[in-house]
């Protein structure tokens, strides 16, 4: 998540809504409606990017959890993380 935050300057609203379907690693674009602006938004996935989204998948991502959203929670219920989850204040504290 911070990879995407730091080097695409995704949102943090907009890293947590993303879903599989965001990503077109064909052409190594993801694509977001801005939550926002409500702006579409298709940036290119450099390497680093792509590696920490493919490590999180293989190695962090709850594997027996069935969503489409990218990011979930890491304590049971492995829900999609919530809106009202505080993580912006760890964005806005730096």
């Amino acid at each position: 998540m911070i990879v995407l935050a730091c080097v695409l300057g995704l949102r943090i609203d907009d890293i947590k809504n993303l879903r599989f379907s965001n990503f077109n690693w064909g052409e190594t674009e993801v694509s977001v409606v801005q939550h926002k602006t409500h702006n579409p938004l298709t940036l290119p996935i450099p390497d680093a990017v792509d590696w920490a989204v493919i490590d999180y998948i293989n190695s962090g991502r709850p594997s027996y959890y069935e969503s489409d959203r990218v990011f979930l929670k890491h304590m049971p219920s492995f829900d999609p993380i919530e809106k009202n989850n505080h993580m912006q204040r760890l964005s806005s504290t730096t």
